[in-house]
């Protein structure tokens, strides 16, 4: 197993395209959500991860509970760039949302 500390809207700069089996994400997409603007770093992280993926390959997210338009707007993102989300896995709750994008084959 390989782990790599880079900057996640820019993950192409550093890693192969097509090289990724699985991206987890626990936390980094909830404190972007904080900050002022966040849709365009979480659009650059979302579409950098999909460069980098396998065809199958998955990003994980471990969040707290996505709101409707979040959803809609990671949706929108990845139809662009060839992710497909689900969201509310098996293991999600009231407070704590799991959700998976799947790179298209």
């Amino acid at each position: 197993m390989t782990y790599l500390c880079a900057d996640a809207t820019k993950l192409a700069e550093f890693v192969p395209t097509a090289s990724v089996d699985i991206i987890v994400d626990k936390g980094l997409m909830d404190a972007l959500f904080c900050g002022e603007g966040w849709n365009g770093p979480i659009d650059s992280m979302v579409r950098q991860a999909s460069k980098v993926l396998y065809p199958g390959g998955m990003y994980l997210l471990v969040s707290y509970r996505l709101m409707q338009s979040t959803k809609e707007f990671l949706a929108e993102v990845g139809d662009e760039v060839g992710l497909d989300w689900e969201f509310d896995c098996a293991g999600s709750n009231e407070r704590v949302g799991i959700s998976i994008a799947r790179r298209r084959i």
